[in-house]
């Protein structure tokens, strides 16, 4: 796939799971010349611990000067040493009073801004240009957790089994004999009825203890509940899911297999039970993720139950006592457990019978917990950090959404859109529609839409919550396809209208058009960051006058009334020759500026492109892992946008013809 595809995206929580080969294996997807050789990419991880060494050492220095900053010889020469001999001539930068918190000084007097240096450092030899990483102590307001442990005793039942099937003991029993003889059943029934109203997520390993769970407390326990396990399809756990979610009338409790661990977002909730531990931390990662995520409010309160003097009493004292990852997240659990790995089987298998074997193993899990975790965060995840949150940016990029978010330009759209095709639409709750399909649309199939209702949702919380809702914007397919059916389509896209304005004399004709700037292009050049489909309008009377600057377009439609169809017909008819002449007058106006929209769109092209060429062509002087094919990429890529932005042209959209009455 990776080779047939034009890019990849990966996006993963727990990057390191199933180990650190693992973790290069995705990386060598994504650059496979970067990436080329295992033994050389566990090399780096000494050179990121001196390059964050030397990075942390400006930081710290601007931090404690004032943000001005006196750079040693044995600095300037480790700099010269990642950015060449020159890197004080290609950042010299005349010193300035507003700009004096962005410059350091080196010994010979001239001033450089820091941080430029420090990102052409992280740019040529640090791990950014494939690999991003936002952190929780980055990102911040994420919520506590508060891990609760239940010791519980062992039913007679299990006594007979050997240490790692006391793990999930009920695998193989009855389950109209384990939920009755499983201690954990009942104390598990008596929290959910503690914490009403409180909705509860449980997890376990197995969909049967899953079902069973599910069934147990249906029938005989009295508690709304649901399941999520791996036999249902994607529709049923969609309802399922639906169903804990609803705040009235849902499920209390939602019992999940290992499958509802990954990939579904439960932060409404904010308890937790995980019924059994399997032997994967990032499992443990990915449960307690489903509910310790953006959007939690609250904290997250972790009930752990195990039996006494099983191996669960081993394995729930491992994790949180010596990995600490029930309390805190823990990224490097698998490289831990792979140390440790048998040596904790061992004393599964033993059920822990030897307290001191177990008192030693947490020991020395923690002590290489704390070592593992202080290499990692002073090389590669600081580079990591340093190089992928960007605040100013992503307070921007926030804002600009929450303003979109905020008004109601796209449900106004939207509605009238849906009463202009003759699609059926219906109110459900606050900010939500139930669209349905009519006999009576304007079209055959209406985009995104199926024989079946569809609820949409223009709430981002509301969706968060309910994944069955189709959450709007501008961007999903329902609303660019609709778009997408206006534009290509002879509906609404000509008109007659009649306004009285002093100084026309009835029956003088004005026209309105609209065009847009479109060319032929592959989407994968992104032409639209540089060519944008704006559009252009002019208003133009019979002698070819431009008025757009004199009656804008609001102003015109609050001056124009609709005529009926067989009065604008025969009007058409009687002025097709002065209604020709006008569009030729406005189509000769959007020729005229189409030199100077396209000249603008070119320069604009080749100065942002031509910026990523010579970055990339000044890492390659010190990077041996930059390929030729990327500088050769890039130049491709000016030729071919610029050839695509020349033969761009302005497209006609809408007509309006205007009459004059008296």
């Amino acid at each position: 796939m990776s080779k047939v595809s034009k890019g990849l995206l990966l996006l993963t929580a727990t990057p390191e799971q199933v180990g650190y080969e693992s973790h290069f294996a995705r990386l060598r997807l994504l650059d496979p010349a970067r990436y080329h050789s295992f033994s050389e990419f566990k090399k780096e991880s000494d050179h990121y611990c001196a390059l964050n060494d030397l990075v942390q050492r400006i930081i710290a220095l601007n931090q404690a000067q004032a943000n001005t900053l006196a750079l040693s010889d044995k600095m300037i020469k480790e700099i010269a040493g990642y950015l060449g001999e020159q890197w004080q001539e290609a950042y010299k930068e005349e010193p300035s009073d507003n700009k004096k918190s962005s410059n350091i000084e080196t010994g010979e007097g001239g001033r450089h801004k820091a941080h430029p240096i420090i990102r052409a450092v992280l740019d040529r030899h640090g791990t950014g240009r494939s690999v991003y990483r936002n952190t929780r102590a980055a990102l911040k307001g994420f919520p506590g957790r508060e891990v609760k442990l239940y010791p519980l005793k062992a039913s007679e039942l299990y006594s007979e089994l050997d240490g790692p099937s006391q793990l999930m003991p009920e695998v193989g029993f009855s389950e109209s004999v384990w939920t009755e003889e499983d201690s954990r059943v009942e104390w598990l029934k008596t929290l959910i009825k503690g914490l009403k109203p409180a909705k509860v997520l449980v997890i376990c390993h197995s969909s049967e203890t899953a079902k069973a769970l599910d069934k147990y407390f249906n029938l005989y326990a009295g508690i709304r509940s649901t399941a999520f396990y791996e036999g249902l399809s994607l529709v049923e756990r969609d309802r399922a899911a639906a169903y804990f979610a609803d705040e009235e009338m849902g499920a209390r409790t939602l019992v999940c297999s290992e499958i509802g661990s990954e990939g579904r977002n439960f932060q409404f909730v904010h308890h937790l039970v995980l019924f059994d531990l399997p032997l994967s931390p990032d499992l443990i990662e990915q449960r307690i993720g489903r509910l310790d995520r953006i959007g939690q409010k609250n904290t997250i309160h972790i009930h752990v139950p195990y039996l006494e003097g099983t191996a669960q009493e081993v394995i729930q004292r491992w994790y949180h006592e010596g990995l600490n990852q029930l309390e805190q997240t823990c990224s490097s659990g698998f490289t831990i457990y792979e140390k440790f790995s048998d040596q904790l089987n061992d004393l599964i298998a033993t059920k822990g019978s030897d307290q001191s074997a177990v008192d030693q193993l947490i020991s020395e899990t923690k002590a290489y917990r704390e070592t593992v975790n202080e290499q990692l965060n002073s090389g590669r995840n600081a580079l990591l950090e340093l190089n992928s949150c960007n605040l100013e940016t992503s307070t921007a990029v926030i804002e600009a959404i929450r303003k979109e978010e905020g008004d109601d330009q796209l449900s106004d759209y939207l509605e009238l859109l849906f009463d202009r095709y003759g699609l059926e639409y219906e109110g459900h709750s606050d900010a939500t529609l139930v669209l349905r399909p009519t006999d009576h649309m304007r079209t055959d199939h209406f985009p995104g839409l199926n024989d079946e209702a569809l609820t949409v949702t223009f709430d981002r919380k509301k969706a968060l919550k309910r994944e069955d809702y189709a959450f709007l914007t501008w961007e999903h397919p329902l609303v660019t396809g609709a778009m997408d059916m206006v534009l290509s389509s002879e509906f609404g896209n000509t008109t007659v209208a009649t306004m009285k304005i002093r100084g026309l004399p009835p029956g003088t004709l004005l026209m309105e058009t609209w065009f847009t700037l479109e060319t032929i292009v592959e989407k994968r050049l992104q032409l639209s960051r540089f060519l944008p489909i704006t559009p252009r309008r002019f208003l133009v009377d019979p002698k070819g006058k431009n008025l757009s600057a004199i009656v804008g377009h609001d102003q015109l439609n609050s001056l124009c009334e609709p005529i009926k169809r067989r009065i604008a017909q025969a009007v058409l008819q009687q002025a097709r020759s002065e209604v020709d002449a006008m569009l030729e007058h406005a189509e000769a106006l959007a020729e005229k500026q189409l030199p100077e929209l396209l000249s603008s769109a070119d320069t604009l092209m080749k100065q942002t492109l031509g910026e990523e060429l010579s970055r990339i062509r000044s890492l390659k002087a010190v990077n041996p892992d930059v390929r030729d094919s990327e500088i050769e990429h890039i130049e491709q890529r000016i030729e071919a946008s610029s050839k695509a932005i020349n033969k761009a042209s302005l497209v006609l959209q809408a007509v309006r013809v205007v009459v004059i009455g008296g």
